[in-house]
């Protein structure tokens, strides 16, 4: 069997990995993004599917902006698969490459879909506190993580979990199963499940540093548990807070949501000024939020309590 690659991260090359330890299956070709500056001091780093795919002597395509039309020339000339697996690729994938793979374009999401389509799915299912969750892999179509379902793992979501460990999770169970879900599927036996066409949740969009921007009035009030005034909050949040309606619930998730990235902040009043101020982890007792460790800006992360007596709105 023969199988297209598409994909940015160490998750698209974990996926890769098991494809390529199975006999039958062979890597034709892989597509992922070209070396980029990365970071404060700009270094340019290439995606972790490029040396894989050297190492192992893969054909490798690199994209720069969109896949385009000397992209499709430089694609079409490569051998046809019969399958495409586009794995957290981050790319609008054009119909005449959806079309191209000898069978069907496969995607590899991270969530119960129908539940949470869109590019932070493990993000918005820790923030609105999901219990359960799972990987699917779809048919591709021209709709955005809408394509029939023909396998789908479900799995419990750790009450402690950031989105990295969701993810960890989520495809070491899907690498588990990958090649006996494609070969399923290219031997007619797997089952396809056509999935509605409007989603029962929020689409999980891809997230902004705002988006983790909580007001200090209402970090405040979830410390107190007591009532805040009406604070402005993204769109996610103020979904989030409805929700959850306890302002401490909903800060703890967005905490372990949001991190590594984009993290919770807030602003606090120090004896230099107005600062930014990380959250990086808090629990919650007797239905009040209990700060764990905070990183002001241009500081090294302390515990809460190190540094609250340091601020004037604390």
């Amino acid at each position: 069997m023969k199988i297209a690659v598409l994909g940015s991260t160490q998750y698209s090359t974990k996926c890769a990995e098991t494809l390529i330890q199975d006999k039958s299956i062979k890597i034709e070709w892989i597509v992922t993004p070209i070396a980029k500056p990365i970071g404060k001091n700009k270094i340019l780093t290439c995606s972790p599917l490029e040396p894989f795919a050297n190492k192992n002597n893969i054909q490798l395509v690199n994209v720069t902006g969109k896949i385009d039309a000397d992209l499709k020339n430089q694609i079409e000339s490569l051998p046809q698969p019969d399958y495409l697996l586009v794995v957290d690729f981050g790319y609008f994938i054009p119909e005449w490459l959806l079309d191209l793979p000898k069978i069907k374009p496969l995607n590899i999401h991270p969530s119960a879909l129908p539940k949470w389509r869109g590019s932070s799915p493990g993000q918005f299912a820790l923030l609105f506190g999901e219990k359960t969750s799972a990987v699917t892999i779809i048919e591709m179509t021209n709709t955005f993580d809408a394509g029939p379902i023909f396998a789908q793992h479900a799995f419990s979501v750790a009450p402690d979990w950031n989105y990295r460990q969701y993810y960890d999770f989520a495809y070491d169970l899907v690498c588990a199963n990958l090649v006996a879900d494609i070969v399923k599927h290219s031997t007619g036996q797997a089952m396809t499940v056509t999935q509605p066409e409007i989603s029962p949740t929020l689409t999980a969009h891809k997230l902004t540093r705002d988006d983790g921007f909580i007001p200090w009035e209402l970090v405040v009030a979830a410390q107190n548990n007591t009532q805040s005034e009406e604070v402005n909050l993204t769109d996610v949040l103020t979904k989030a807070l409805e929700h959850h309606r306890l302002p401490a619930t909903m800060i703890e998730h967005a905490i372990r949501a949001f991190s590594p990235w984009p993290q919770v902040w807030t602003l606090v009043n120090t004896a230099k000024g107005e600062k930014r101020m990380k959250l990086l982890s808090a629990t919650i007792e007797n239905e009040k939020l209990v700060l764990g460790s905070v990183q002001i800006e241009g500081k090294k992360a302390a515990r809460w309590s190190e540094v609250k007596n340091g601020l004037s709105n604390s």
